[in-house]
């Protein structure tokens, strides 16, 4: 089981559950709340593989639900925090692709402008 957070539409299909709720602020405490109970709902699925889960066992998940002062201060906190992983992601597939080219430089002969021994 995975749980994100689009900002963008999703294309609806098998094996996708679309929760959507009214305020970006409930959409993180959301997004941690599964995520903090995914034992929890593994355990509630079934199939061959174990991986699916019924729209009444996830109805039938007891949600935490805080006031809406303590779901706007994670929200901040958890925005910050999904803004850096953002900026984490990209700088990874930055050094990715730098790998890609230094390591084919390397086995073409021409890393650092030396030639190949």
């Amino acid at each position: 089981m995975r749980a994100v957070m689009n900002r963008v539409p999703v294309a609806v299909g098998r094996g996708v559950l679309v929760l959507r709720p009214a305020l970006v602020t409930d959409g993180y405490w959301l997004l941690h709340e599964i995520r903090s109970r995914g034992t929890e709902l593994v355990a509630a699925a079934q199939g061959s593989a174990g991986r699916e889960l019924s729209r009444r066992a996830f109805g039938a998940t007891r949600v935490r639900w805080p006031p809406q002062d303590v779901r706007e201060r994670f929200a901040r906190l958890a925005e910050r925090l999904h803004a850096r992983a953002h900026t984490a992601h990209g700088e990874n597939e930055t050094l990715r692709v730098l790998r890609g080219q230094a390591l084919d430089g390397f086995l073409a002969g021409s890393f650092g402008g030396m030639a190949a021994m």
